[in-house]
């Protein structure tokens, strides 16, 4: 089955297996490491190709033409050395390069990770978030992807980011792509249940019950857009929604367009 997750920087739904959102190029950290190793097997497999083409150029006619034969021979063997050996050398390079990463992520993990849980059993999730994204161009940053409570920190993050919004919403005269945003980030975070196939979150018990207040904003936060009740919000979201991919962004960009221009917000 092909697991999708959600873009942090703009909230598209996509492949856990692209090294990158398709909607804004942010990094995908398990995507572009999937990448990165399909692309060391394909040169594996490149190198065993070599190997069989060359047993089959030795396949030949010896007693036609001895001299002939022995030259091809040579230039093939020496051929086949330095490919080998260039190989090798590419070969060796891109692992060393993968152990190097690998070690860095690990040094990034022993470093932060007990302060990252000790902040979290705190309770004090703005100070959590603050000091997890200060350290966001270290070295082997991507390693917090591997981290126990990511789930929950990206629930603190885009309540964070609604409530943000809602304030900026009362000043300024935003655009569609604006509200489009902020209604995919208000479905993810409070109406994930309603969309097939569409779990961006993983989390324990525990955290669900920490994560109760976000969720209820963000639940709020999408009615007050629409100016919808509870039952025709999930209609709302279920026109969006695909049973195969969850939530289309055109879908939701078309569908709240109309609503918002309704309403007079646009």
């Amino acid at each position: 089955m092909n697991r999708q997750v959600t873009c942090n920087n703009c909230g598209g739904s996509f492949s856990i297996e692209e090294p990158r959102c398709p909607y804004c190029s942010t990094l995908n950290p398990s995507g572009a490491e999937s990448a990165y190793m399909r692309e060391l097997e394909g040169l594996k497999d490149e190198t065993d190709k070599l190997d069989d083409a060359v047993q089959q150029d030795l396949k030949v006619d010896f007693g036609r033409n001895a001299k002939r034969i022995v030259l091809i021979v040579a230039i093939v063997v020496a051929l086949v050395i330095a490919g080998a050996l260039a190989t090798r050398a590419v070969t060796e390079g891109e692992q060393q390069q993968a152990i190097h990463e690998y070690q860095v992520r690990e040094a990034f993990r022993e470093q932060h990770f007990e302060t990252f849980d000790d902040l979290y059993e705190s309770g004090d999730d703005a100070a959590l978030s603050e000091y997890v994204w200060s350290l966001s161009d270290d070295p082997g940053f991507e390693a917090i992807y591997y981290w126990n409570h990511i789930g929950y920190l990206e629930v603190y993050n885009d309540w964070e980011a609604l409530r943000s919004f809602e304030d900026v919403m009362k000043v300024n005269h935003l655009g569609i792509d604006d509200y489009t945003w902020a209604a995919s980030v208000a479905i993810r975070l409070g109406y994930q249940e309603a969309i097939p196939r569409y779990h961006p979150y993983s989390l324990s018990m525990e955290e669900e019950t920490r994560a109760k207040p976000y969720r209820e904003f963000a639940r709020e936060f999408l009615r007050s857009m629409l100016q919808m009740n509870e039952e025709d919000t999930l209609s709302f979201i279920a026109e969006c929604a695909d049973d195969a991919d969850g939530l289309l962004k055109d879908k939701l960009e078309r569908n709240l367009k109309a609503r918002l221009s309704d309403l007079g917000t646009l």
